[in-house]
């Protein structure tokens, strides 16, 4: 879930997350946050983020990651700690006021109707 400021909404901006912690890393091998103005895979985390795919351990594997050793870690201002993340697969700029503008799908997923297709 993300909230915009309609005042002040650029072209493909998604603005804030809402009720989760939005992350943005590295789109290769997501071992590391991308800066400020960086573009990366958005990774959602809290209450909201769900267990994983009923009936499918396997798709749940892959887009669900448990304790990133970025998150793990810390840095100077946050204190490490674990967390359950779901990897979105969108392509997303992380600006400088923490919103986050919509880049691309890291695979070529469109969604037609609502529904999904590769």
């Amino acid at each position: 879930m993300a909230i915009a400021d309609p005042d002040n909404v650029a072209i493909g901006s998604i603005g804030k997350g809402i009720g989760v912690n939005t992350w943005v890393v590295d789109v290769v091998s997501g071992r590391s946050l991308v800066p400020v103005g960086g573009v990366g895979e958005l990774l959602l985390e809290g209450p909201s983020v769900g267990p994983g795919y009923l009936g499918d351990p396997e798709k749940t594997s892959e887009v669900f990651i448990e304790d990133p050793a970025w998150l793990a870690r810390g840095d100077a201002d946050r204190a490490g700690r674990s967390g359950r993340l779901y990897k979105t697969g969108d392509l997303v700029r992380y600006n400088q006021d923490g919103s986050l503008t919509f880049i691309g799908r890291k695979d070529a997923q469109v969604k037609i109707h609502g529904q999904r297709r590769n």
